[in-house]
């Protein structure tokens, strides 16, 4: 029965720059899991074989029907399982979780209409522009619930650095020619306008020195705050944006 067929679970731990590490598995079927939530994990690459606990959180078993079911009579039961294991990155409902953290996923949508002005107006002219979606730490639930003031910092620095590298990664990749920037994640999120600011000089330059034509940065600042601290992370970066024969002809994307 497919309630007792033993099936393969294998457990990755994703690390902050993106990329993941082989933890270990072990075999159990659905029976086990029904009623232990909890199985053994072995990596028989480690010197200590036995790795770990695997621990069940949720479930869903699903009958998946193939050409090969019907030919041979037999059943293929596809197991979605949800588990906590290391608590790396911690369970959403945890305060000292890294969920908070987001991803580094990022959404590139091309040709994306403007019809509308800044006060909701209808434009007298439509035009278009590439738009790539990301999401900011939310430094303001980080310094809220997390103990180790110092470590946090830490975590949101050099996530956000490296999500805004991937950011221009995206934009380079996809020939942009007119690069709008913002004072992203400075709102609501309440990332340091010096600091995103600063994350923004020191990755242009290090990264994209003469990438991008054209870098704007559209900036709101009802307290006239904000705008300020990037004057002064810009210029003190001497950042220069090279014309369109020079662009690109010295960045290498690591």
């Amino acid at each position: 029965m497919s309630e007792l067929k033993n099936l393969p679970h294998r457990v990755w731990d994703w690390d902050k720059d993106g990329s993941h590490n082989f933890i270990g598995e072990t075999q159990a079927n659905l029976n086990f899991l029904q009623s232990n939530f909890r199985a053994e994990l072995e990596n028989t690459n480690k010197k200590v074989k036995k790795i770990g606990i695997l621990k069940v959180v949720e479930f869903k078993s699903t009958l998946s029907y193939s050409l090969l079911d019907y030919m041979t009579g037999g059943l293929d039961m596809s197991l979605m399982v949800a588990i906590d294991f290391t608590e790396s990155n911690g369970h959403p409902a945890n305060p000292q979780s890294l969920h908070y953290l987001g991803s580094h996923k990022i959404i590139f949508s091309p040709n994306v209409p403007f019809i509308c002005n800044d006060n909701g107006d209808l434009l007298d002219a439509f035009y278009s522009c590439n738009v790539i979606t990301c999401a900011a730490v939310n430094a303001g639930y980080v310094k809220k619930n997390y103990t180790d003031i110092k470590l946090a910092n830490e975590y949101i620095f050099t996530t956000m650095k490296e999500r805004i590298r991937r950011i221009l990664e995206v934009a380079l990749r996809c020939d942009t020619d007119a690069l709008i920037l913002c004072a992203w994640g400075c709102g609501v999120f309440r990332n340091s306008p010096d600091m995103i600011a600063n994350l923004f000089g020191l990755v242009l330059k290090e990264y994209f020195y003469g990438a991008f034509p054209l870098v704007t940065f559209a900036i709101a600042s009802k307290d006239n705050t904000t705008v300020p601290s990037f004057t002064r992370a810009l210029s003190s970066q001497h950042l220069y944006f090279a014309n369109q024969s020079q662009k690109r002809a010295d960045h290498n994307p690591i």
